[in-house]
């Protein structure tokens, strides 16, 4: 019985659209081997399907448009990778989508090549003509009056090294193709099916490989000419735009070199003959560009083009740039006797760099697709992380547009649309308005040059209060127009309100607060007007509303810039009037720079990071004053925001901050009722590290999805934590500014106001700029994971630094079995190594010395809470060394703040061991010294109040046992001891990858896998560890490293079961046999028998980690390295 994919998280490595009739439009994406299709509107997944055995899909090709053929036995889709291809007609295609056929191997054959591009021709629709690695072109067809796949080749040229190519069909008869040569060259040329071949032009200047190439759309010149340009990107980082003439009627086709030819020697003879020169050169990513799109190209005049380009990067971003085009002047002249149309060398394009999309984590955007419909075009992109994400892109198709692009305002997507007014263009609107509506009561007020936007305030999620540095209010109404109105101010308000005002609300009541510099607070509703609200002592340096919707606490509550207290007016909830005047009594040097209510306490942040907490009902003094985090002293906090309670019968609740240091921070929040000491009120549950900052200014949340908004640099950007995803980013200068920003509540709407040079900008968003059809993972490489004790969790690191834990559903939808459910990033390096002590602690381990211990707690309504509870002090005085492994033991049955034993190997062969309490820290208890050789694996096999055995494996091939006797348990009172190495065993050939142990009273059987494809099973007396061991090696287990081991738990003290994975990507399950045992003071051979039960292909390339969960019954295995996935393994029966 084999095994089963459970569920899958691997590059997307393929994407292309695909319209089944007017009313569907489906995206199609590969990933590994599987085909996957999605409902381009619903995003919901609609087909999986595994096309290839072993093969990863690297190319999808649909047909464009759509043909009248009434038996639809037209090829709609060619699926390629490596040298594997299949072709699918419309019918059978459809048919697999309805899930009425599920085989088409039928349909999938070989080619002689590694393929590099396809495309299918809109002229005859069963044909499909294929580019190789060495610039063959292979004619592919479907017959399907015999129903099977039929191919010949068309052309074969001399053996040259591509990197890349892409084809078009031209006509009927021919195709052009573009192919990128590993020297940095490419090569153009014409294919006939009959098997002609006419050259193009080599076009140089690439000083590396050529990455990616790209054809235009055709269009015309003024003189009528049909032409195309040629995009390319190469590893020398540059994008190339070359002028590509399709019309070469007047060109001969010429002969072919000879077969034998160097490849070296064929690129010297494409060069002589090559004259063509870039129209523009241009770099644009941190790092190398894979591919490239274009999505318009139309001549403006007779010499003049406008372009739009997309690249896709490393960088795991895509830009969008605009190219103005100088377009060369040719002439005719004759090489060897052919006419060449040649290119004057010009140098006056302008490349103007439009949009960044920054949708994708880690590096690497591998695939992408566009479609063209009513609303204009639509880009998708799949990147290393596993995630599609689907997003509107706007097309500069004019000069017009392009002249206005140095005036661009930053919304990511069509449905945001931005408007802008100078002060004097407001108040004449609303002079217009009062005119047309009481001309009589008309006064045209001077207006003060010096008069400019100050401070804005949403009243509701439409209603925006602006004021100006000379008192004027305005209010304006949102809608399909926006709206102005003038608010009548007395003038000792507006005196009051001059270049210095400070401004609230509460959300959705149509009420506003307003103070200035004499101590009086105005308030503002659209049908009574301005009036005067209270009044303190001294100006005012800043106003919070308070709002407890389970308790009697709301009011607004003021401080001022003189006074040792805040006053907290309390109002009526209905009336809103004042109920009653409070003073708060403050510690010295608090500065109040956020409030809010949580378990119906009143909790205050300070501009130095620390929290104090109030009974309502006595708010003369602090019931506690927190310094919880060193992260947050010296950083104020912003916003103080309440998660939704768990239970009435809870007596625990959670309350976030947000910060000006880039991370955000959940807290508990006990009932004063329920605590028998004041110190215990509040604690830190949750550490978040959202990809923007350092500002995070405020938070809300939206059906328990987190929504955070603040700045990066100069742009303001609102991001759905929860969902990981970018609702909308805008360059508007900076944080340094006045705005104000409000959501609409409706899953991701909402209006941004701004001043910028002056003026004010309003950006108002329908939805997300982006829509994520597929959830990812991690950018990178993952190298690392591990399962709670109670399986209910698995948390994995990888080489972006970022920490996730994850839980799995086999009972949800296929796409939503693996859900993240909390990420972290607090390591500078790649995570190396991943350990759960029980469910609610969490060990990690990376580079530049770094060991976290992470305390993990589950917040009702959120999710997963992690926090570093501490990290490894005693770093060297480099502080650069790897902690390749470690493995921590729980000293006793107690939890884990009772304390653990800790023990590491680092990257220059040191060994130490450490025991560690949540009281009292870290304390060494031995250290060690291995050779040259960098340890790779290490267990604790014995750990008690008195001794410390160990097992280490190493580079060097060589199993070590250590040991240690501890001099003292007392946790103040540590001796360090030195481990001693006492037994050697040399396994492998190389570096030992990967060990696991099992124990029994009498035994302990180590089992380890090699860069050298070898599997060794060593049984040792465990009562006489010192003793060699029975050693058993399985040469060539796999054809590469074994990378992961795992004893399966359903084995027994007779029967071994295991998973190995490799470089390969082949899964492996055993079964060993012990059939013979040591017994106590006796010695004897033991003999195993050992059995390869199952193998499979992975879709995982580098396998880096292995966690097996699950009841004997049914188990499942995660596999990570380059993705991630889970395959279920049937029951095992003995031998």
């Amino acid at each position: 019985m084999s095994t089963r994919l459970d569920s899958i998280l691997n590059p997307i490595t393929a994407l292309q659209f695909y319209r089944r009739d007017q009313n569907k439009l489906f995206l199609i994406a590969g990933e590994g081997p599987y085909l996957k299709v999605y409902d381009s509107n619903t995003s919901l997944l609609v087909l999986q399907h595994r096309i290839f055995c072993e093969q990863v899909i690297h190319g999808i090709s649909t047909l464009d448009k759509q043909h009248d053929i009434a038996d639809n036995g037209f090829i709609c889709l060619a699926i390629w990778g490596s040298t594997s291809l299949a072709l699918l007609t419309k019918v059978r295609f459809d048919l697999l989508l309805d899930q009425v056929v599920n085989d088409i191997t039928d349909l999938i054959t070989q080619v002689p090549d590694w393929i590099l591009d396809a495309a299918i021709s809109p002229f005859e629709a069963n044909n499909c003509a294929l580019v190789t690695a060495h610039n063959a072109i292979i004619l592919a067809s479907v017959q399907p009056e015999y129903g099977r796949l039929e191919m010949k080749t068309v052309f074969s040229p001399s053996k040259l090294i591509l990197y890349s190519a892409h084809l078009i069909w031209e006509s009927k008869l021919h195709v052009i193709v573009a192919s990128g040569t590993a020297f940095g060259q490419i090569i153009t040329w014409k294919c006939f099916v009959d098997g002609t071949k006419l050259n193009i032009c080599t076009l140089a200047g690439h000083e590396g490989s050529v990455f990616g190439i790209k054809f235009s759309p055709t269009f015309t010149h003024a003189d009528g000419r049909d032409g195309r340009l040629l995009a390319s990107c190469s590893d020398d980082r540059t994008v190339r735009v070359w002028d590509f003439m399709s019309d070469h009627s007047t060109m001969a086709a010429t002969e072919i070199l000879d077969a034998e030819e160097t490849d070296l020697n064929v690129m010297h003879h494409e060069i002589q003959d090559s004259t063509s020169k870039a129209l523009a050169v241009f770099m644009g990513h941190a790092s190398r560009i894979w591919h490239l799109q274009f999505l318009f190209c139309s001549p403006t005049s007779d010499d003049q083009m406008l372009a739009n380009l997309l690249s896709f990067g490393e960088d795991a971003t895509t830009q969008q740039w605009v190219l103005k085009l100088k377009l060369p002047s040719t002439y005719t002249k004759k090489v060897n006797g052919d006419s060449r149309n040649l290119c004057v060398d010009v140098n006056t394009s302008e490349i103007i760099h439009h949009k960044s999309y920054a949708f994708h984590s880690g590096k690497h955007i591998w695939s992408s697709a566009l479609y063209k419909g009513i609303d204009g075009w639509i880009l998708s992109t799949g990147g290393a992380d596993g995630k599609i994400a689907t997003y509107p892109i706007r097309v500069l198709d004019d000069l017009s547009s392009l002249s206005k692009l140095a005036l661009k305002t930053d919304s990511l997507d069509q449905s945001s649309v931005t408007n802008s007014w100078t002060l004097s263009d407001i108040l004449s609107l609303v002079k217009k308005t009062n005119i047309e509506s009481k001309p009589e009561e008309v006064k045209l007020n001077k207006i003060s040059s010096k008069n400019t936007f100050n401070r804005y305030i949403f009243l509701s999620t439409t209603e925006i209060l602006v004021t100006t540095t000379s008192g004027h209010i305005m209010c304006g109404l949102i809608g399909s127009q926006i709206l102005w109105n003038e608010v009548q101010v007395p003038e000792p308000i507006s005196v009051d309100l001059r270049s210095y005002a400070v401004v609230k609300g509460f959300i959705n009541t149509g009420i506003g607060y307003l103070a200035g510099v004499s101590g009086m607070i105005y308030s503002y509703r659209a049908s009574l007007g301005i009036s005067i609200f209270g009044c303190v002592h001294g100006k005012v340096a800043d106003m919070f509303t308070i709002d407890d919707k389970s308790g009697q606490l709301y009011g607004l509550l003021v401080t001022t810039l003189t006074k040792k207290t805040a006053t907290f007016f309390q109002l009526d909830r209905i009336s809103h009037k004042i109920m009653e005047t409070l003073d708060i009594g403050l510690p010295p040097k608090f500065v109040i720079t956020s409030a809010g209510v949580a378990n119906q306490l009143l909790v205050l942040g300070s501009r130095l990071g620390s929290l104090i907490v109030y009974d309502p009902k006595k708010l003369g003094s602090p019931l506690e004053i927190c310094n919880v985090t060193h992260e947050l002293s010296g950083d104020a906090i912003t916003a103080i925001v309440p998660l939704s309670p768990a239970g009435l019968d809870c007596s625990t609740e959670y309350f976030l901050t947000t910060g000006r240091n880039g991370f955000y921070f959940i807290f508990s929040i006990d009932s004063q009722q329920s605590q028998d000491t004041i110190s215990s009120l509040v604690r830190i549950v949750h550490h978040g590290t959202p990809p923007f900052g350092p500002i995070i200014d405020n938070a809300w949340f939206e059906d328990n999805e987190l929504i955070l908004f603040g700045f990066k640099g100069k742009k303001f950007i609102v991001w759905n934590e929860t969902r990981q995803l970018e609702v909308m980013s805008c360059d508007c200068g900076g944080a340094h500014r006045s705005y104000a920003y409000s959501s609409m509540f409706n899953g991701g709407g909402g209006h941004f106001v701004y001043t910028r040079s002056s003026k004010l900008y309003l950006l108002s968003h329908e939805g997300p700029s982006h829509k994520i059809l597929k959830q990812g993972a991690h950018g990178r490489e993952i190298k690392a994971c591990a399962l709670s004790s109670d399986q209910q969790f698995v948390a994995t690191g990888a080489e972006d630094t970022s920490l996730r834990i994850w839980r799995y559903d086999r009972n949800a939808a296929l796409e939503q079995r693996l859900q993240c459910r909390a990420l972290v990033q607090k390591h500078t390096t790649g995570i190396q190594h991943l350990q759960w002590l029980g469910s609610k602690y969490l060990l990690s381990s990376g580079g530049n010395e770094e060991l976290f211990i992470w305390a993990i707690t589950s917040i009702p309504n959120f999710g997963i809470g992690l926090v570093c509870e501490a990290s490894w002090p005693d770093q060297g005085e480099a502080g650069n060394r790897r902690i390749t492994c470690f493995e921590a033991t729980i000293i006793s049955t107690k939890s884990p703040e009772d304390g653990i034993i800790v023990s590491m190997g680092l990257s220059d062969s040191a060994i130490c061991s450490y025991q560690y309490s949540k009281n009292h820290g870290f304390s060494v208890l031995a250290t060690g010294q291995y050779t040259s050789s960098c340890i790779t694996q290490i267990r604790q096999i014995n750990v008690s109040a008195t001794k410390l055995c160990l097992i280490t494996a190493a580079t060097d091939g060589i199993l070590t046992l250590w040991n240690a006797d501890i001099i003292k348990t007392n946790l103040a009172q540590l001796d360090p001891v030195n481990l001693v190495p006492y037994n050697f065993q040399k396994l492998h050939q190389g570096t030992i990858k990967s060990l696991d142990v099992r124990l029994n009273e009498q035994s302990m059987a180590v089992l380890t896998g090699g860069d050298d494809g070898a599997l060794v099973i060593s049984i040792f007396n465990y009562l006489a560890l010192h003793e060699n061991p029975s050693s058993f090696r399985l040469d060539g287990a796999h054809a590469a490293a074994i990378t992961c081991l795992s004893v399966l738990h359903n084995s027994t003290d007779e029967r071994l079961n295991l998973m190995t994975t490799s470089n390969d990507q082949r899964v492996k399950t055993w079964y060993v046999n012990v059939l013979d045992q040591v017994e106590e003071k006796e010695n004897h051979n033991i003999s195993l028998a050992i059995q390869l039960e199952q193998e499979q292909f992975t879709t995982v390339a580098d396998a880096g980690g292995l966690a097996v969960f699950g009841e004997s019954c049914l188990m499942e295995a995660l596999i990570v390295g380059n993705g991630m996935e889970i395959i279920r393994i049937p029951s095992m029966l003995p031998l």
